[in-house]
């Protein structure tokens, strides 16, 4: 697919891309460490936000695990 404005949104990214090691639990935004414990990054507003930025990381780190670079 070729993109004219180079945008990519919501859309166009399947649902498993947004599953990761990040999480929300009530309004807060949780890192999975893998050994049994969790870190807390943020606390949100509501659980809708911790869930929106849960998923942004997932996503951030897929696409930086797959080797693609990201303009700045």
């Amino acid at each position: 697919m070729i993109l004219d404005d180079n945008i990519v949104n919501k859309q166009m990214v399947e649902n498993e891309n947004f599953d990761g090691l990040n999480y929300a639990k009530d309004n807060g935004v949780w890192f999975d460490k893998q050994n049994g414990d969790s870190i807390c990054l943020a606390f949100c507003n509501n659980k809708h936000t911790a869930q929106a930025v849960a998923e942004a990381l997932n996503l951030l780190d897929n696409i930086e695990g797959d080797g693609i670079t990201l303009k700045k």
